[in-house]
């Protein structure tokens, strides 16, 4: 009785060592909900770019949309990516697109 229990024991601190630590990873755009809050219709891309910083993704297709995009992984847990996309006509921002998944 006590071998079992003893070896049970044992299987479970060594099962626990091999429990790898992971960074956590972030990348692209650090958007926060402040940031974004101070974004609105009718300023000029310039203005967005000295709120949100210079776009890490440049879309070539299209000359009226900025993108931002953030990804957060903390350690073993999901990746986290928050996207904001603004779409400018005529040069002033028209609209702002922000999507958490």
């Amino acid at each position: 009785m006590y071998k079992n229990i003893f070896c049970l024991l044992m299987m479970l601190t060594l099962s626990s060592c091999f429990l790898v630590h992971k960074d956590d990873v972030e990348q692209g755009n650090i958007i926060t909900s402040d940031r974004v809050k101070q974004l609105h219709p009718g300023m000029t891309e310039m203005e967005v770019r000295n709120i949100m910083g210079n776009t890490v993704l440049l879309n070539i297709f299209s000359t009226n949309r900025i993108d931002y995009v953030y990804t957060l992984q903390k350690g073993h847990q999901n990746r986290i990516t928050t996207r904001v996309s603004c779409i400018f006509e005529q040069g002033r921002l028209k609209e702002i697109l922000v999507s958490h998944s």
